[in-house]
């Protein structure tokens, strides 16, 4: 955004002249494009970490892209002239992709609410779930890293926090679905594994982080994500895709 002064016009007409005072408004709105307070655009200001989140769900869709077609949508919704982003505290927004050379499907949803369950309902916060009719791989968003001196010993550098790693742990051990045929009965072990995005940019050096290590150990962990940082989470989302297509989990 370059710099830019409003100058009263050299005429007072344009101020006294409702007509003329009108137009030259309309102008210099027009003129200013987007702005953050004003009447054509209006833009909300956003929460860094709720800005981060998004950004990891756009990408994940962006990647998915890559190999899927995309063919149905609740994010982006238009209402005659207006354009809302449906990426809210709250709600849930989903995607629905398919792999044309198979047919099947892959759903990514945001901020699910896992309700059903015998003892307390789970919504992993922010989480993008890879995800067929009966598995799931949960991705996520956080927007915060650890990196104080007992930690970057004992674990190999700065990583994801030890509390959002045993959340993870949480979230595939605690989230069950209904049985579509016994109502009393669950099905367990739909969550295959869960990885926390948090923002570091060296993916290099991430490579010896012992949370690294775990995702191919126990399918628990952390992984660096961040615009000139997404070559770790691309190799993982083809890991868990290939794994799904091969075993025919893909709805």
């Amino acid at each position: 955004v370059g710099d830019a002064s409003l100058e009263r016009p050299a005429s007072m007409v344009f101020h006294k002249h409702p007509v003329y005072s009108r137009v030259d408004k309309m102008a210099r709105l027009l003129n200013g494009g987007l702005s953050f307070a004003g009447d054509i655009v209006p833009i909300g200001v956003k929460d860094t970490a709720l800005l981060y989140e998004y950004w990891c769900f756009l990408k994940i869709v962006e990647l998915l892209r890559e190999r899927f077609d995309l063919e149905e949508q609740s994010v982006v919704k238009v209402n005659r002239f207006k354009t809302t982003v449906s990426l809210a505290k709250g709600q849930s927004a989903a995607m629905r992709f398919i792999h044309k050379p198979t047919g099947k499907n892959l759903y990514v949803a945001y901020n699910r609410l896992f309700d059903r369950l015998p003892t307390i309902a789970q919504k992993p916060d922010n989480v993008i779930q890879i995800a067929s009719d009966e598995r799931f791989y949960i991705f996520d968003a956080k927007y915060r890293i650890q990196f104080d001196k007992g930690y970057m010993a004992q674990y190999g550098g700065p990583g994801p926090t030890t509390d959002d790693i045993n959340t993870m742990h949480r979230y595939r051990d605690a989230i069950a679905l209904p049985h579509p045929m016994r109502p009393k009965e669950y099905l367990k072990g739909v969550v295959t594994g869960a990885a926390v995005l948090f923002p570091y940019p060296n993916e290099t050096a991430y490579k010896d982080h012992k949370f690294y290590k775990s995702i191919a150990q126990v399918e628990i962990g952390g992984l660096p994500f961040l615009p000139n940082a997404t070559a770790l989470m691309r190799e993982k989302l083809k890991a868990v895709l290939s794994e799904q297509l091969d075993n025919g989990a893909l709805g």
